[in-house]
């Protein structure tokens, strides 16, 4: 069991590293990432880490990396041509206005990249769990475990960014070389206009339903121990497709309408269900109950720079 758990622990981390590394990789060029790569061993020593970020990055590879990999993007633009001159106008961490144009754009293909294969990942992973299900041994525990450790990472990436992208209200301070200071409100990382937050937004619910219906499917057995005529009584189905299909239409049902017409009286299902309430709060009641709310025209500087970039792409 403790191998078991430790080995799913590293194969959850692979796949935190691996989903924030392929965006990152894509959204810089190839002269970049490679300077990039080596400024990340250079910098990254595990010794080094206080224990808290010791814990996030055993426990929370997603929450960690979706960090790391946002303030690697920022240090290959921290310096633009006239910044050896002066005449830029930088804020407090010395990085100019005119970088963060070209930041803000790569953080925003990051953040969108990233959600896909989240989804995609999940999704395949659903299907080897329903198609494999029912073989015995290590293997299945290997993969609860691993079921389990990406719940949890995912929750807390997901509630953090979510929740911290519609409640906090960030400024910036841009001194030219002048002295004069130019405050901006609202101020975005990401050029990720209102359709966009709302797409991120619906990606990450599909990806909550997949994931907890899989979490409501393995404890049915798992926990459980049923075997398949016990399990016929209690589901109705003798297929495993469509005995997961079931667990599958109460996910959707708490994500939601927040309620679940399946219960199980087991404090296991009891902690899912609660997990995927507070998971559906944050991401309908609060992000997209706001996004849709939200106004969706950009300041000057980001509207010319929003235009600027959708012309390049038509190219």
């Amino acid at each position: 069991m403790i191998l078991s758990i430790i080995l799913a622990l590293i194969i959850n981390y692979f796949f935190g590293k691996v989903i924030h590394w392929i965006p990152y990789y894509l959204v810089v060029n190839a002269e970049n990432s490679l300077k990039a790569k080596k400024q990340e061993r250079k910098n990254f020593k595990f010794n080094h880490l206080n224990t808290k970020e010791k814990i996030i990055y055993t426990l929370l590879p997603d929450y960690y990396f979706a960090l790391c990999y946002k303030v690697y993007i920022k240090n290959l633009n921290k310096e633009c041509e006239f910044h050896s001159s002066g005449k830029c106008i930088t804020d407090r961490d010395d990085i100019c206005i005119t970088e963060w144009d070209s930041i803000k754009i790569k953080v925003k293909y990051f953040i969108q990249f990233s959600n896909w294969l989240n989804v995609m990942i999940t999704c395949i992973f659903g299907i080897i769990t329903v198609l494999f299900w029912g073989y015995n041994g290590w293997i299945i525990d290997l993969g609860f475990y691993i079921l389990i450790a990406r719940v949890f990472s995912r929750f807390i990436e997901i509630s953090f960014a979510f929740y911290k992208d519609v409640v906090r209200v960030d400024d910036k301070v841009f001194t030219e070389s002048s002295g004069e200071r130019n405050y901006i409100h609202r101020w975005r990382n990401s050029l990720i206009l209102k359709s966009g937050r709302i797409s991120l937004a619906i990606h990450s619910l599909i990806e909550v339903v997949i994931l907890y219906s899989l979490v409501y499917y393995s404890i049915s057995i798992y926990f459980f121990e049923l075997n398949n005529d016990e399990l016929i009584k209690l589901i109705g189905f003798k297929s495993e497709i469509l005995t997961y299909l079931n667990f599958l239409f109460t996910s959707i049902a708490v994500t939601v309408m927040n309620f679940s017409y399946t219960n199980f009286p087991h404090i296991a299902w009891s902690i899912g269900h609660l997990s995927q309430v507070l998971l559906s709060m944050i991401l309908i009641v609060l992000s997209l109950a706001s996004y849709l709310g939200l106004n969706n025209n950009l300041s000057e500087r980001d509207n010319d720079l929003y235009n600027r970039v959708q012309e390049k792409l038509k190219e």
